[in-house]
């Protein structure tokens, strides 16, 4: 009759276990991985959405748009009837917080990488009057870059990041559209617009 385990049978058992382990682990990596890449693309869904609602349902209540001027790259500025202006703008802090991961189970000099959280804000003014701007819509998305050198860094470089999580608003896009419609009960022809909102995962929200 056989008592207990021979050495060979324990070490191969424990060898298994490992293995086991090992493909628990890089299965569970992959898939918190696949968890946040579609938790971002939910939240940026709902972020868009907003954003189109909100701001669209504001320029049908306008009377006429007749211009669309893009200032730079983050400001955009659009012209109605009536002296009516309206302005969307994007705001972005690029290392509004820089943290270094320190190795708890280490030495004080010894770090995991670092961390450059950012801050990007797209706003919505009423700017008829230059004097008395009103904000009517503002949304701000936090963007973390993560740099996983085991050094801690004073600043990482958009090209330093090694995974990154959230979104941010990376500037504007104007389109016309080649097609031109009559306008009703008028003798004269109208070629749609698009302002795209253009984000840092190459979808884009368009009013």
């Amino acid at each position: 009759m056989k008592k207990g385990f021979t050495l060979v049978e324990l070490l191969v058992s424990l060898v298994l276990v490992a293995v086991v382990l090992t493909s628990m682990s890089a299965a569970l990596v992959k898939l918190k991985s696949t968890y946040d890449k579609t938790n971002d693309v939910t939240d940026i869904d709902l972020v868009t959405s907003s954003i189109t609602r909100i701001i669209s349902k504001d320029i049908l209540s306008m009377k006429n748009l007749y211009a669309v001027n893009l200032i730079d790259d983050n400001t955009i500025e659009m012209y109605f009837d009536g002296e009516q202006k309206r302005t969307i703008k994007i705001e972005n802090i690029d290392g509004f917080e820089t943290k270094c991961i320190k190795n708890e189970n280490s030495g004080d000099n010894d770090y995991l990488g670092t961390k450059r959280m950012d801050k990007s804000t797209l706003k919505y003014i009423d700017s008829t009057d230059p004097n008395n701007e009103k904000l009517l819509y503002i949304k701000t998305l936090d963007y973390t870059c993560s740099n996983n050198e085991r050094t801690c860094k004073e600043k990482v470089l958009d090209e330093e990041c090694t995974s990154t999580i959230g979104n941010k608003f990376m500037g504007f896009e104007v389109k016309n559209d080649e097609k031109s419609y009559q306008v009703t009960g008028k003798d004269e022809e109208t070629f749609p617009m698009e302002i795209l909102i253009k984000l840092n995962n190459s979808q884009y929200n368009h009013f």
